[in-house]
């Protein structure tokens, strides 16, 4: 640290704990002005310090915001890693869950889809729950409901990486389109998609969601790190690493 370094820090010091000291030692309004100069001028020659302390200020926040997520997942432990066997992809046993919220209608979660079917392929220690959490409007909710209603057939999971690999627009006639490509009764899964339970399935995402404080898509969940957003296929296959060195976070027994 150079000697105005120093001088800006002293400047800091006696203007921050001034400041807050009773009136017999507050700075005259001379003495404040000065030593607001010295502030003043020393940003004005420097101004790559307001970018290191807005960094450092954004990796506190971040760091701030794992702990607090950290937190939500465990305190939500069942919650989070719960799901009907039949929406569960990759080893069942495996020593890490991945779990992903997404929205079919989500182009970001489309993104992502390459990476999770990456994923899926190269590791076969992983368990990948996914959530349905449709937040796009009614044809992310039928979608959904059309998902869920699947596993009543066991074609979920193919119905999932169908969907998501869709280069098209959304809509009800590609929906049971692609239900019938993957093998599904169309006509037995929208019978089973009007069953009140796929509602609590998809009440049951959105508060988990509310309390983790997730609200929007994609969002991953890697032992008890949350990713927000899409993520590349390296971060999601390190921070998998890093949870598998970790104390292990698996469903409840029993």
């Amino acid at each position: 640290m150079n000697q105005f370094s120093k001088a800006l820090c002293v400047a800091l010091v006696i203007l921050c704990g001034l400041q807050a000291a009773p009136p017999a030692w507050a700075l005259s309004e001379r003495d404040k002005a000065q030593v607001e100069q010295i502030i003043r001028d020393y940003l004005k020659n420097n101004p790559r310090v307001l970018q290191e302390m807005i960094d450092r200020l954004q990796a506190l926040n971040a760091r701030e915001a794992a702990i607090e997520a950290e937190k939500k997942i465990i305190a939500n432990k069942v919650d989070v890693l719960g799901a009907d066997t039949a929406m569960v992809a990759g080893n069942p046993n495996g020593d890490v869950t991945v779990v992903e919220f997404f929205d079919y209608r989500c182009g970001y979660c489309r993104l992502a889809q390459p990476s999770m079917a990456r994923l899926l392929k190269e590791d076969p220690n992983v368990r990948v729950v996914f959530k349905e959490y449709p937040v796009l409007g009614p044809q992310s909710v039928t979608a959904a409901r059309a998902a869920i209603a699947s596993a009543r057939q066991g074609k979920y999971v193919a119905f999932h990486m169908a969907l998501m690999g869709l280069e098209e627009p959304l809509n009800d006639e590609v929906l049971y389109r692609v239900a019938g490509e993957v093998g599904l009764d169309v006509a037995r899964l929208k019978v089973d998609m009007k069953d009140e339970a796929i509602d609590d399935v998809i009440a049951g995402n959105h508060a988990l969601a509310d309390k983790l404080g997730i609200d929007g898509t994609p969002n991953f969940i890697v032992g008890t790190q949350l990713l927000q957003g899409m993520v590349p296929y390296e971060t999601l296959t390190e921070t998998i690493e890093k949870a598998r060195k970790a104390k292990p976070f698996k469903p409840v027994e029993g």
